[in-house]
């Protein structure tokens, strides 16, 4: 975060690190007894350009100072107390100029469990870095080249990331292919395959043990707007089973989502 003075908004800078590979950064001002988070941008050097590189539609955000300051209490150690450690578990990284969607997405993930960070470029990243990351999500603008620079970047870093490209800019879809790509034991899982059939008129699940599945479904209108309908949820009895589709809901370009408590799978509706 970029600290900020009363009429100055882009004094101070980041606590430590730099600039090299990005960050997101905003300012943070005190209004009155509270604090608001603002101007949220892709900074690359000392100073940012909030007009270009500004997350024009995130934030502002406002917080009731007193509740601000106890929080940020709430995560100092005691005195003589051991810092606290980040919370482990997935990472996910997160590749492409499309801010909004990824900002939109990293929260999500956030929410899950799973730990985020958006980046331009994972080229130059350190080794060590890249190896932290259980998936990397390529933005649909990011071109071959890039691509192959970041896997080439992975592959020398001897990373074991599954790397997947956005299906569409819907996030809870997103959200579905990364815990996908997270899923490390896939021959052990209950849910073991999701197709859509016949011209998307049936979705066909199997699944190894009786479960509870629900089926959605996601999609973009004609404006271009997300989409997502809850079309199934029962329990379904192990073999293959096949689950007629409202038209209505997977016209167009459309994508389905089995869950169940411990899988997620993703697959296109075929026309």
């Amino acid at each position: 975060m970029r600290g900020s003075r009363a009429g100055s908004p882009y004094a101070g800078g980041l606590a430590s690190g730099g600039f090299a590979c990005g960050a997101v950064t905003a300012v943070i001002e005190r209004d009155g007894p509270d604090v608001v988070w603002r101007d949220f941008g892709r900074q690359t050097g000392r100073t940012p350009d909030a007009e270009r590189d500004g997350y024009h539609d995130i934030g502002p955000y406002r917080f009731r100072g007193e509740e601000y300051r106890a929080a940020l209490e709430r995560l100092l150690p005691a005195d003589g107390a051991p810092a606290p450690e980040l919370p482990a578990g997935p990472r996910a990284l997160l590749i492409g100029p499309r801010a909004a969607l990824l900002a939109r997405l990293a929260a999500a993930l956030r929410r899950i469990g799973i730990s985020a960070e958006i980046t331009l470029d994972a080229v130059h990243a350190h080794a060590d870095e890249l190896r932290k990351y259980g998936v990397v999500v390529f933005g649909r603008t990011i071109g071959p080249d890039e691509r192959d620079a970041v896997l080439n970047a992975l592959a020398a870093a001897r990373s074991e990331a599954v790397c997947v490209t956005v299906l569409a800019p819907i996030v809870p879809l997103l959200v579905a292919q990364v815990e996908q790509a997270l899923d490390r034991t896939p021959d052990r899982r209950r849910l073991q395959r999701l197709t859509a059939v016949a011209g998307g008129a049936e979705a066909e699940v199997e699944v190894a043990s009786a479960c509870r599945v629900r089926l959605v479904a996601h999609r973009l209108d004609r404006l271009s707007r997300p989409r997502t309908r809850a079309l199934f949820d029962a329990v379904l009895a192990p073999g293959t089973h096949r689950i007629p589709l409202e038209t209505r809901a997977v016209r167009g370009r459309s994508f389905l989502t089995a869950h169940t408590s411990e899988a997620v799978l993703v697959a296109p509706v075929a026309r």
